[in-house]
């Protein structure tokens, strides 16, 4: 026979059995609850972070404009297709603005080594329109605004990345910037290389999670 002390640890060790199997089962439903919570998070991260991608890639890879200029050998006055990609410099001569492109626009054109699209129009509405984000082209003077990604800075002077611009940019190249034009240049160059380095990250496999 059991005595009295005996029968109450029984009951108390079976009540404390119950409450820790209910307490198991919680912990089981809270850790998947967790696991469940975490992966949904990830997931949003995943869509962010791809979100963020495509928006560079927006910046990096703007769509073409149209602009009204001169071009070609037979000057041509039309509305013709831009990328800002393919603009080298843009040299302010009077109320002529001559953009000097890498690669013609043209299948017919493509024997120039750079050609030139000449608009009769003052800076602003053409910056605007090439480059409404201003991250691309770079002011060195009243005369001359450049593509930043065409040329590296070295001594507080600008020179073409293309060894075959030299002589076209020379006089680009004579122009020495200020302390602070400088740094503006620099860090459009770095956000430029952050936005393409970021292009590269293969979100859901670089990041732990595979398809």
């Amino acid at each position: 026979m059991k005595t009295i002390k005996e029968k109450q640890l029984f009951r108390e060790n079976r009540r404390l059995k119950a409450l820790l199997r209910v307490a198991r089962n919680d912990v089981i439903a809270l850790v998947n609850e967790l696991e469940l919570a975490e992966g949904e998070c990830l997931m949003r991260y995943y869509d962010f972070l791809e979100a963020a991608q495509n928006r560079g890639g927006a910046l990096l890879n703007p769509a073409p404009i149209k602009l009204k200029g001169e071009y070609g050998i037979e000057k041509d006055y039309d509305e013709h297709t831009i990328q800002i990609a393919n603009v080298i410099a843009i040299k302010s001569q009077q109320k002529v603005k001559i953009i000097t492109l890498s690669r013609p626009l043209y299948e017919s054109s493509i024997k120039d080594k750079f050609t030139e699209l000449v608009c009769r129009q003052s800076f602003n509405p053409i910056l605007k329109k090439l480059d409404p984000l201003e991250m691309w082209l770079f002011s060195i003077s009243r005369t001359w605004k450049i593509n930043v990604k065409h040329f590296k800075l070295k001594n507080f002077h600008l020179f073409p990345y293309d060894q075959n611009m030299t002589s076209e940019f020379s006089k680009i190249s004579e122009i020495k910037l200020s302390k602070d034009n400088a740094t503006v240049f620099k860090e459009k160059k770095k956000y430029i290389a952050f936005l393409t380095s970021f292009q590269n990250i293969r979100v859901r496999s670089d990041f732990g999670m595979i398809h």
